[in-house]
């Protein structure tokens, strides 16, 4: 088994930030780069030099990337692993300046909320005419629950997930890739396929439908607005539940055996089950969800990220298998009158999926 000591992380936001200085800590030999509409982030970095990881109960950890560079052909060249930590919106974005310089059959990660990234990547592979072979593979979250702040060097880390969905593309990859992913982050554990780490996209329930039931708050918060603690309500948690059921149902027809949320948040190390409190109120005072803020305004992913992509594409696919998904369409709706765009014909379809 080959043994991974170099990688390579393409995206320098929370979480690309967190994962760089979180293997730096674990020894492994790292580099950090960006598309060059975010240069000024790794411009950034370089000035302040040392970044500091901050986590709950643990002395600081204070470390210097090896490498922060703009050249994503740099930055890649020998690694292990190429790590995507972005939006899964930008994922076609990311293809065009990062696929020209893969080297054969590099295995390439995605570090974010599931929605096909994988398969987005290779497609738009094959529209620019890579002839290489691709390994490609991807989690179904998030590892971290963190907070980075490029301007100061600091990164606030309040949960390594402790449960990672994995899958490659194509499956018959799983076991190959399962082997290096495996030793960067030891609580990954094998899924059937990239559609099965769609449906088990973690914030499918949990973002667009607070966020927007709590639109106005949002508006008049000015960015003090605390989405766990405040969004997540006895009712509000009615609408959470009525999308797992439909996320649920749409696993069935697919032949996936989804579990609700709620359990995976419990393993992952999100909620503190607590047995005579209601659920809502686990959400509200969990010590890693109850420390983020935000979102500051409707621009943000929290309304859009899910909307038009992995809730979207869930829509098209229960309207061809027979399986309703009114709160999920009503989510949609709503959402694209809020902000006066068409999320759904604007997101996630299975035309642009399936070539």
């Amino acid at each position: 088994m080959k043994k991974v000591k170099q990688l390579a992380i393409i995206g320098a936001g929370n979480g690309g930030i967190t994962a760089a200085i979180d293997f730096k800590q674990r020894g492994f030999s790292v580099a950090l780069s960006d598309i060059p509409v975010f240069t000024e982030i790794i411009d950034k970095l370089k000035i302040i030099g040392t970044l500091t990881l901050k986590e709950p109960n643990k002395e600081d950890f204070k470390g210097k990337i090896d490498l922060l560079t703009n050249d994503i052909s740099e930055a890649i060249y020998g690694a292990d692993i190429v790590i995507l930590s972005i939006p899964g919106e930008h994922t076609e974005s990311f293809a065009e300046y990062l696929v020209p310089h893969l080297q054969n059959n590099q295995c390439v990660l995605f570090m974010a909320a599931g929605a096909m990234c994988a398969q987005r990547f290779l497609n738009k592979a094959k529209i620019m005419g890579f002839s290489k072979k691709l390994a490609l593979c991807e989690f179904n979250t998030l590892p971290y629950a963190t907070r980075a702040f490029p301007n100061v060097g600091e990164v606030d880390l309040s949960l390594r997930v402790k449960e990672l969905y994995f899958a490659a593309l194509p499956a018959s990859n799983n076991d190959e890739l399962y082997q290096l992913v495996s030793q960067i982050y030891p609580g990954v554990k094998k899924i059937n396929d990239v559609w099965e780490i769609l449906l088990n996209n973690g914030n499918i329930d949990v973002h667009a439908a607070p966020a927007l039931l709590s639109a106005g708050r949002i508006e008049r918060a000015k960015g003090e607005f605390w989405l766990y603690r405040e969004a997540i309500t006895e009712h509000t948690y009615n609408v959470m539940i009525e999308i797992d059921k439909e996320r649920q149902a749409l696993g069935k027809a697919l032949g996936y055996d989804l579990e609700p949320m709620l359990e995976p948040r419990i393993r992952r190390g999100y909620i503190i089950p607590e047995k005579y409190k209601p659920t809502y109120q686990l959400y509200n005072e969990s010590p890693v969800f109850s420390r983020i803020k935000g979102p500051s305004d409707l621009t943000s992913r929290y309304f859009t990220e899910e909307a038009s992509g992995p809730i979207s594409l869930m829509i098209e696919i229960g309207q061809i298998l027979g399986v309703k998904t009114p709160v999920c369409s009503a989510i949609v709706t709503l959402a694209s009158a809020l902000l006066q765009k068409d999320l759904k014909s604007e997101g996630l379809s299975l035309s642009k999926i399936v070539k």
